[in-house]
C-alpha cells in the first residue's frame, strides 16, 4: 500500500516572481508504518501528525513530500516497504519504523543504502549499534525494566506472562536477567495465540505475589486482559504490573474492577497543553499514541527537516547532519544522538490505574 501527500509551501502571492531560494528546501521522506491489520491505528495517527507538523513548516519555505508504505508492523512488509522508498521513489530519507520489528528489518539496509531512517516510537534494545543509519526518538527496553524492578522489591514469587515479539522479548529476557534472585513462573506465548486461559490457569495455580503482563500493543493485549477478566476472583491477592500496552484506557475497557490498582511502567508523562494544538489541528482522536508518542513523532520529523535543510546548505549527507546536532523540540530537547542510536536520557513515567485511568504518580 502506497500514499503519496505532498505539503507545498510555496509562499508566493499573485504577480511576484519566485524569489532564487524558494526551493532550496524541497525533500522526498519515505514512512514506514503499519497501515493495515491490527496496529493500524498507530500508522493513522502517525501519518496525521506529519501532514500537521509539515503543514507547519512555511515560515521555512519547505516543501516535503511523503511517500507513505504499509510495513504492517512487521519485517517482511517493512523491507518491501522500504526496497520500494528506496529504489523506486529515491526518498532523501525515511521516518519509520513504527514497530520494533519494521525499524529491525530495515536497519541493515539503512547501512547499505547509507539512507537515514529516524523512528520516533521503535524501542528495542537491538537498535542500538544495529546501522549507522538507524536511529530512534525514544528508549530501550531497559528503561522499562528498571522502572518494573523498582515495583517489585520485595517480593520473591513473580510471574510473568510475555508475547514473543522483538521488544517484548528485549523485556522479559531483562527482567529474568536482573531477577535470577527470586521464584519466577514464566510464560511465553507466540504472536498467533489467542487464546490465553490456559497459561492464566497456570500462573494461579502457582500463587505469585506479582503478575507482570507483558503483551505487544494491540488487540492482543487486549484479549489477554479480557480473559485474565475472567479470573478476576482468583487474581484479587496479585499484584498487576505492565508497562505501555496498557497506558491507554481504552486498552483497558470493561475491565474496570480487575485493573483498579494496576502499576504501569511506561513512557514518560508528557503535560497535555504541550501537545493540545497538534491534536485540534489534526482533527484525530488520538488511542493508539499517547502523548509522548506523539510528541516523539512531531519531534522526528521536525529534527529531520533541520537535518535535511542543513545538508543542503553545507553539502554534506544528512545522516552526519543529524547525528551531530543538538535536538530541538516537545521531549527531545537538548538531546543528541552523537554516541548512541538511541535516547536513553528520559525518565521512566509511572502510572496507576485509578477509576479506570492511568494517572501519573511521578
Amino acid at each position: 500500500m502506497k500514499k503519496i501527500i505532498s505539503v507545498i509551501i510555496l509562499g508566493l502571492l499573485a504577480g511576484c516572481s519566485i524569489p532564487s531560494n524558494s526551493r532550496i528546501n524541497q525533500h522526498k521522506i519515505g514512512v514506514i508504518a503499519p497501515m493495515s491489520g491490527p496496529a493500524a491505528a498507530f500508522g493513522t495517527e502517525l501519518v496525521s501528525i506529519l501532514q500537521y507538523e509539515a503543514s507547519k513548516l512555511a515560515t521555512d519555505n519547505l516543501q516535503i513530500e511523503f511517500v507513505i508504505e504499509d510495513g504492517k508492523c512487521n519485517g517482511v512488509d517493512a523491507t518491501t516497504a522500504f526496497y520500494k522508498l528506496a529504489d523506486v521513489e529515491q526518498v532523501d530519507a525515511i521516518i519509520g519504523g513504527v514497530c520494533s520489528p519494521e525499524s529491525l528489518a530495515i536497519g541493515p539496509l539503512t547501512e547499505q543504502y547509507k539512507l537515514l531512517a529516524v523512528s520516533a516510537t521503535s524501542g528495542s534494545e537491538q537498535i542500538e549499534g544495529l546501522s549507522s543509519h538507524l536511529y530512534s526518538l525514544v528508549y530501550g527496553s531497559q528503561l522499562t525494566v528498571n522502572g518494573i524492578n523498582k515495583q517489585i522489591q520485595g517480593s520473591q514469587k513473580i510471574a510473568i506472562i510475555s508475547e514473543q515479539s522483538d521488544i517484548n522479548i528485549d523485556i522479559h529476557n531483562g527482567l529474568v536477567q536482573t531477577n535470577s534472585d527470586k521464584q519466577l513462573v514464566l510464560n511465553e506465548y507466540p504472536s498467533t495465540q489467542s487464546d490465553f486461559r490456559n497459561m492464566i490457569s497456570t500462573v494461579i495455580k502457582e500463587q505469585p505475589e506479582v503478575l507482570i503482563l507483558n503483551p505487544k500493543a494491540g488487540d492482543n493485549a487486549k484479549k489477554l486482559i479480557l480473559q485474565l477478566a475472567e479470573f478476576e476472583q482468583d487474581l484479587k491477592d496479585i499484584k498487576l504490573i505492565s508497562h505501555v500496552p496498557y497506558l491507554s484506557d481504552d486498552s483497558r475497557a470493561n475491565v474496570q474492577s480487575l485493573t483498579e490498582g494496576m502499576i504501569i511502567v511506561a513512557t514518560p508523562e508528557v503535560d497535555d497543553s504541550k501537545i493540545q494544538a497538534m491534536k485540534s489541528g489534526t482533527k484525530v482522536e488520538f488511542q493508539a499514541l499517547n502523548n509522548f508518542m506523539v510528541a516523539t513523532t512531531a519531534d522526528a520529523l521536525n529534527n529531520l527537516a533541520r537535518a535535511l535543510k542543513a545538508s543542503q546548505i553545507n553539502k554534506t549527507d544528512v545522516q552526519s547532519e543529524f547525528t551531530q546536532m543538538n535536538l530541538k523540540g516537545l521531549v527531545v530537547e537538548g538531546m543528541n544522538f552523537k554516541n548512541t542510536n538511541m535516547l536513553n536520557s528520559y525518565k521512566s513515567g509511572l502510572y496507576k490505574v485509578t477509576a479506570g485511568q492511568a494517572i501519573s504518580t511521578n
